[in-house]
Formats: C-alpha cells, sequence, structure tokens
C-alpha cells in the first residue's frame, strides 16, 4: 500500500521472533503516533479438534491489514502504525517489547486501537467489547460515539473492569 514497512525482531523464551510494522507518516506531527494493531499467533490446547487461528487471530490481522489499504489512501496529521505482534498468545511478548522500546525512546504515542478476536462467535454477531483503562477513557467513548454515528446496530460491552490479557494493555 505504499508504507514503509519492517520485520522488528525481539526474543522470546529463547526464540526469535518478529513483529510487523507499518508506517503511514503523519503530515503535521510525524513524530505522534496513532496504532492499529493486531497479534499474528494463535494457539490450542486441543490442535486436533480446536483450532481458532481464523477468529484469534486472523480476523484481526485482516483487520489491521484493511484498514492500512483503506487509510493509506489518505493524509493524516499524525503518523500511523499498522502493527502486527508476535507472541501475544505465551504472554503479550511482542507488544510488551514494542510498548517498553517506546516508552525507553521517549516516543510519543497518542493511542492504541487493538483488534482481537474481532469476529468472535457465537452470536449476537452485533456486539463490541470495549476494553480502556482510565488513561484511555476519552478514545473509549470516541469509539462509542463514532459507532453509534455509524453502526447504530452495534451494541457496546464496556468491560469492567478492563481486561488486560490483549495487547492493549502493554500501553498503559
Amino acid at each position: 500500500y505504499g508504507l514503509d514497512s519492517e520485520i522488528k525482531h525481539f526474543t522470546m523464551q529463547g526464540y526469535d521472533c518478529q513483529n510487523v510494522v507499518a508506517t503511514q507518516t503523519g503530515t503535521v506531527n510525524p513524530a505522534q503516533y496513532w496504532i492499529i494493531c493486531g497479534h499474528l499467533d494463535s494457539i490450542s490446547p486441543y490442535t486436533q479438534t480446536d483450532a481458532p487461528g481464523a477468529d484469534d487471530n486472523g480476523s484481526g490481522s485482516a483487520a489491521v491489514m484493511e484498514a492500512a489499504r483503506i487509510m493509506s489512501q489518505y493524509e493524516f496529521e499524525y503518523s500511523v502504525l499498522y502493527i502486527l505482534w508476535g507472541g501475544e498468545e505465551q504472554g503479550l511478548y511482542g507488544s510488551a517489547h514494542f510498548a517498553d522500546s517506546a516508552a525507553t525512546a521517549g516516543t510519543d504515542i497518542l493511542g492504541v486501537v487493538n483488534l482481537d478476536m474481532i469476529f468472535y462467535g457465537p452470536t449476537p454477531d452485533d456486539q463490541a467489547e470495549l476494553h480502556y483503562n482510565t488513561a484511555s477513557t476519552n478514545l473509549g467513548v470516541a469509539f462509542d460515539a463514532i459507532s453509534d454515528t455509524y453502526v447504530p446496530a452495534l451494541e457496546k460491552v464496556i468491560a469492567s473492569p478492563p481486561v488486560s490479557a490483549s495487547d492493549h494493555s502493554s500501553f498503559w
């Protein structure tokens, strides 16, 4: 899609793993970032009978790529990072490595939209679960308002307390 992209390596339990990062540079504030992300890996304790990878997290990975495809056609004031994490199922390794490195470097991350299991079944399939902490309340409220405007049938479930078992929590 014409974006600068790279593979960022990190070590997870002695293994070489990767995050895939594509950057859309902002026009006014290129050193401030929004992140749209999901994780690439999947896991199942019952690999012969239960393979949830299409949902967890093929659905989120595909949505990140679709966001990059559509959004890359526009210009934004801030930079946008489209990131696919490795090592989420083993303990958020990819996002934790990235978030720790960003914090050490003083990277200005404005917000993170994490897409994990976005086509989760069973029904109802018109429901979105929002997880945000106090620092990201404005982002959660904005998502709620935007979805009311553009997808009024979408029921939002505000997770309280928010779940920290996905990559968004690495940035909290």
